[in-house]
């Protein structure tokens, strides 16, 4: 079975709300035809 195309590839991304932070170092690739969908812990 062959990997599907990635069309976007991030890695170590980092998201601070003033002095809290959201997210720490998420890496992920995106590939093309896939669905995706990102959760956090209180189901937002």
């Amino acid at each position: 079975m062959s990997t599907p195309d990635i069309v976007l590839s991030a890695q170590n991304l980092v998201k601070r709300f003033g002095g809290i932070t959201a997210t720490g170092n998420v890496s992920l690739d995106l590939h093309k035809g896939a669905r995706h969908a990102l959760i956090g812990p209180n189901g937002a």
